[in-house]
């Protein structure tokens, strides 16, 4: 007799500790999956606002956005096209005292 109730009380021990840690381990993953569609949403919401920054022509407010992530392919496009801007805008200076200088 004592040994079927131990047994019993065994088995009875064993499913409600495996009951608790099915239950924690959803809870865990359950977390996990928040977490990851919460850090998904955040990164739709500053990608949304990059290019409504940039739809708007606010260089500026466009800029402070891609310093703020982390995306390095978006600064490097984004420091090589300033590059480019400034040599674009000092050939123009040149041209136009050249023309200048010659009338």
């Amino acid at each position: 007799k004592q040994i079927m109730t131990h047994s019993s009380e065994f088995y009875k021990f064993h499913r409600t500790r495996k009951m608790e840690i099915s239950k924690f381990a959803r809870s865990v993953r359950d977390h996990v999956t928040m977490m990851q569609r919460k850090k998904e949403k955040g990164a739709v919401n500053e990608e949304k606002a990059r290019i409504t920054a940039l739809k708007a022509n606010d260089m500026q407010a466009y800029t402070q956005l891609v310093q703020e992530t982390r995306n390095e392919r978006l600064k490097f496009l984004l420091d090589k096209t300033d590059s480019y801007i400034h040599q674009i805008s000092g050939l123009l200076q040149d041209q136009h005292a050249d023309a200048d200088g010659t009338k």
